[in-house]
């Protein structure tokens, strides 16, 4: 029959997910990162929960053997391709030019973090020595580069938000604190393994993790990249290399990273950025670099890859669990803490000593800005194959399943992977949505703003046409008036003829008294013309 063509497979199906979900996010990428500002991450592990085996059952990691394993071993590649990256990216010598503001910011940032939130997942988690707090605490310390870049990377947020200065030192400091997260990885483990043991843990911290680890990995790694700087531009001088294989280049670098530290034993990571550094430190590469547009498509290709796969394997069940001493509430109040103290505190502790960070503005962006993912992820499964070694002499880890409840430290290497998932999974949800937010906030401050604006021109409007009403009434009160100072002229003509009618007769009357009294006796007095005395005193209301 036709049907028995149908043939679904788990893993084609893993294809067809993968495939189906990039093709959409490509369709509407534009929309999502430059109108909603939400990265690629946030919606891939949204997309990757649902497909999961807690949802739909479509894509599920845990059937492919190892999960632990798979996701280490995903988690380094990814990383040391970004890590590479984002020293091809920066400046030539930034991080040397740039060291002083940069280790003042890694050592306050991830020192003071490291010991708070270790002091608080003592005190939340039941069970849980500060040594372990301090392990936990660890894996959480280093910034992801790829929730970084998918953030103040080549976006629009970044480019009208984040001034330049800025960008570049939260970069390169996300870039180094995953390599030099290993030390406190290493550190934590050493006082676990190694309690009471002052001696060994000095040496091994100091000698293996430091120098060898850390130091010679730094050293091999701007070697190599320096190395390979070199003969590309020895390939490129006799016309050896062609454009493609040159664009392609760093990728090769950062695969050879990932492969040869391992073996060597060394801080791959830290070796995969010094490798980038030197890469690009006589400026030769970045001059002649024709065309970014390939990393930057791999890049994103292989973060919504990865976070499809991270939504997917998230321990949901586990975030209950009383008996691994993981509540709900006590993940929350993590989370808040994880959110509020691990670096604001440092961050503004410092800030005026630090001349990359400019105003207090800038202090709290950059106390915020702290996510973790991959790397977080990466510590985590690093540190759990290092107990399990020791806890069941196993050669090497992570082994499948959880560790029996019998074994030593069998809560701390069941708890450690459920507690940085979630801590995880708060970051792209708070970290990944902080740009739409900023720019949400922006928008509503600059609405306000135009509101008051408008309203202060209403205001102003009105001002102005009470004022030209008020002119108006002027006007007219001031004609009423003349007409008022008519009417009284004319009242007065009157009452002034009145009066002179009355000064008449009473003249008159005055006169045939006179002339009464004159025929009786002669006159004392003269007498006085009353109308024309009152009509001199008319002259000024006449003339008025």
């Amino acid at each position: 029959m036709v049907w028995n063509q149908l043939d679904p497979d788990r893993t084609h199906v893993a294809y067809a997910c993968l495939g189906f979900f990039t093709v959409l996010f490509a369709l509407c990428s534009s929309v999502v990162k430059e109108k909603l500002f939400f990265g690629e991450a946030t919606v891939s592990a949204v997309f990757g929960l649902v497909i999961g085996p807690h949802c739909f059952g479509w894509f599920d990691p845990h059937a492919w053997g190892n999960p632990l394993y798979n996701t280490l071993e995903i988690s380094r590649i990814l990383l040391c391709i970004e890590l590479v990256a984002v020293g091809i990216e920066l400046p030539p010598r930034y991080v040397y030019h740039k060291r002083t503001p940069l280790c003042t910011l890694l050592f306050f940032a991830m020192v003071v973090g490291w010991l708070v939130f270790a002091a608080f997942v003592h005190w939340l988690v039941p069970g849980y020595s500060f040594a372990w707090g301090l392990l936990v605490s660890a894996c959480v310390t280093a910034t992801d580069p790829v929730l970084a870049q998918a953030i103040i990377g080549k976006s629009k947020f970044a480019s009208k938000y984040v001034p330049l200065h800025l960008k570049r030192l939260l970069t390169a400091e996300s870039a180094c604190n995953d390599g030099l997260a290993v030390p406190f990885v290493y550190l934590a483990l050493n006082i676990i393994v190694h309690s009471g043991n002052s001696s060994q843990i000095a040496k091994n911290f100091i000698c293996i993790t430091v120098l060898y680890e850390c130091l010679f990995g730094c050293v091999l790694g701007a070697s190599l990249g320096y190395a390979s700087s070199w003969a590309v531009r020895l390939a490129k001088k006799y016309d050896l290399i062609d454009n493609e294989s040159n664009i392609f280049f760093p990728v090769a670098v950062a695969f050879f990273c990932a492969g040869i530290s391992p073996i060597l034993g060394i801080d791959d990571l830290l070796a995969s950025f010094c490798a980038g550094c030197g890469f690009v430190w006589d400026d030769w590469y970045v001059r002649r670099r024709e065309d970014e547009s390939f990393i930057d498509s791999l890049d994103v290709f292989l973060n919504i890859s990865y976070f499809i796969y991270f939504g997917s394997i998230v321990p949901w069940e586990q975030f209950n669990n009383a008996a691994l001493g993981l509540n709900a509430w006590r993940l929350v109040v993590l989370a808040i803490v994880f959110l509020t103290l691990r670096r604001f505190p440092a961050v503004l502790m410092h800030y005026k000593i630090n001349p990359e960070i400019r105003s207090f503005k800038e202090a709290i962006f950059v106390g915020h800005f702290g996510p973790i993912g991959v790397s977080g992820i990466f510590a985590c499964i690093l540190a759990i194959s290092d107990l399990e070694v020791d806890a069941q002499g196993v050669a090497h880890g992570p082994v499948v399943g959880d560790v029996p409840d019998n074994v030593k430290m069998a809560q701390l290497i069941n708890s450690i992977f459920p507690l940085v998932s979630f801590l995880v999974v708060v970051s792209i949800i708070v970290h990944g949505s902080s740009a739409a937010f900023i720019v949400f906030s922006s928008h509503l401050k600059k609405k306000k703003k135009e509101h008051r604006k408008m309203q202060s021109r209403r205001k102003q409007g009105s001002a102005n046409d009470t004022q030209d009403n008020d002119a108006e009434d002027d006007d007219d009160i001031g004609d009423d008036d003349n007409d008022d100072n008519d009417d009284d002229n004319d009242d007065n003509d009157d009452d002034d003829d009145q009066r002179n009618e009355d000064d008449t007769d009473e003249e008159d009357d005055y006169t045939e008294q006179s002339n009464a009294s004159d025929r009786s006796s002669e006159p004392i007095i003269q007498p006085i013309h009353i109308g024309e005395s009152l009509k001199m005193a008319d002259l000024p209301s006449a003339a008025h």
